[in-house]
């Protein structure tokens, strides 16, 4: 009976959340590291971000993450066709370091980050691991966009 039990503990638990999933990116010129996970619990959606994390390599520990967006805020979206938006709002605690260097410019001086990935939900099957490229825009509130190319692979935890 205890059997029974657990089986159906885990396949009742398995329904229920989806595995990670998401990219990693890397810009080809700034090395900034731009990561995107999605939601693991099916109603809010598994293909929905719910985190984009931005760090630089370059600078130590503690302070490598220079800000983190999510869609419970309302600072993250995903635009469909593999085109992420994150919207700079120095008002979070997760966003609130505006002197930050991002790619020549200061993170306070960014409208939005966008991520825009060669890669759809409903054409491409990428297994973990595997590149694709992509870019990524800086718009920054003048209206001017800065724009480099990035390198990203899928994540997928299985």
């Amino acid at each position: 009976m205890k059997t029974v039990f657990a089986i159906l503990v885990t396949l009742v638990a398995s329904v229920s959340v989806a595995h990670a999933d998401g990219l990693v990116c890397t810009g080809q010129q700034t090395a900034l590291t731009v990561k995107v996970y999605n939601h693991v619990q099916p109603k809010a959606g598994t293909r929905v971000p719910a985190l984009m994390v931005v760090s630089d390599p370059f600078v130590n520990y503690p302070n490598k993450t220079i800000a983190k967006f999510t869609d419970a805020d309302g600072t993250l979206a995903y635009l469909g066709d593999g085109h992420y938006e994150a919207k700079v709002d120095l008002r979070y605690r997760n966003i609130s370091r505006g002197g930050e260097n991002i790619a020549g410019t200061k993170l306070a001086q960014l409208k939005s980050i966008q991520l825009i990935a060669n890669f759809s939900y409903a054409t491409n099957q990428l297994k973990n691991g595997e590149a694709l490229p992509a870019t990524l825009n800086y718009v920054k509130r003048t209206g001017e966009v800065l724009s480099e190319k990035a390198d990203c692979v899928r994540y997928l935890k299985n």
